[in-house]
């Protein structure tokens, strides 16, 4: 352990041991809050875990961190503490001061409803003694932040709704032709790092791949929109301005590499939630939906500033 201190990396521990590792994700947590200099901490939704430390900067170590995790196959990894701090992003929860320790996107779709991706706030990895990302959740739109709460999800298909109180918000309007077509022009809108990048929200431009997901799943579009982590839950917006899917996530390199044995890096594989699914679960949870009936197209100009106008930051706290 201290031989990889000295050189400022901590090799990658998955559920199980690795020869000359840590034996489990809950003993590199520990082992990483002792260590000085900069250091940071990732985890993806799958349980793959990564650290860094006895870095030069901050920036050095998430970059670290995040590749460690993704390089173990990692899905959606995210930094979840920085230098023994999480994100000094403070917020009262039901009068209790929250820590922001990660961040998706999300889209109105009634006055008070939202959906984002049901993986952005849910970890599987309670019982591997590393903190849960959420044990309350806040909106940010605008500038200001509301509470928000769980009251719907769809795990197989990865969405979840959650509701806020207070004020009225804009609604997203959803795509009425649901039959998307191989090569049609789309665009991604959300939070992309919001840790590190600027605090507004930012759109991305592609086409649509493919139909269809990887093994053939039908219920996904690939798409070539740029997403990042912070982009889950976002809308996935065609050229009239209508919502066509939920961003979900980008193809990740070590996962390419195990099932297919070949050592290459994706080029720009991501994939959506189709809205066809999403107008399911809303009939499910009976939820009003509004619907996009134009063939009119929009500059990417005017469609991110509609977009901006339902489209929220989904915050993950945890108790301070």
């Amino acid at each position: 352990m201290k031989a990889l201190l000295s050189l400022g990396i901590l090799c990658v521990v998955a559920v199980i041991a690795l020869s000359g590792c840590v034996p489990a994700t809950s003993t590199l947590w520990d082992d990483y809050r002792l260590y000085p200099n900069h250091k940071a901490y990732a985890i993806g939704n799958n349980e793959k875990a990564g650290a860094a430390w006895g870095q030069k900067t901050p920036k050095e170590a998430i970059h670290l961190a995040l590749n460690y995790c993704k390089t173990s196959g990692g899905i959606n990894c995210r930094v979840i503490d920085i230098n023994n701090s999480p994100h000094k992003q403070q917020h009262r929860v039901n009068n209790e001061e929250k820590t922001m320790v990660s961040a998706a996107t999300g889209f109105f779709v009634s006055e008070q409803t939202l959906v984002t991706a049901y993986h952005a706030i849910s970890f599987s990895n309670n019982d591997k003694g590393v903190p849960p990302p959420c044990d309350s959740l806040a909106i940010r739109h605008g500038q200001s932040t509301f509470d928000a709460e769980l009251v719907g999800a769809d795990a197989l298909n990865d969405i979840a709704l959650l509701k806020t109180t207070g004020v009225k918000h804009n609604i997203a309007q959803l795509r009425e032709d649901l039959r998307p077509q191989k090569g049609e022009p789309i665009m991604a809108f959300g939070y992309p790092f919001s840790s590190l990048l600027s605090d507004e929200a930012k759109i991305t431009d592609g086409i649509i791949n493919s139909t269809s997901g990887y093994y053939n799943d039908t219920r996904l579009l690939q798409i070539s929109a740029p997403v990042q982590p912070g982009n889950s839950g976002g809308p996935l917006i065609d050229k009239s301005g209508a919502v066509a899917g939920i961003v979900l996530q980008s193809l990740s390199p070590a996962y390419t590499s195990y099932s297919s044995g070949e050592i290459t890096i994706p080029q720009n594989v991501n994939f959506a939630i189709k809205s066809s699914l999403l107008i399911d679960f809303l009939i499910q949870f009976n939820i009003s939906y509004e619907l996009q009936n134009n063939s009119n197209t929009y500059t990417p100009i005017d469609i991110a500033s509609e977009a901006g106008k339902y489209t929220a930051k989904v915050i993950c706290y945890q108790e301070l």
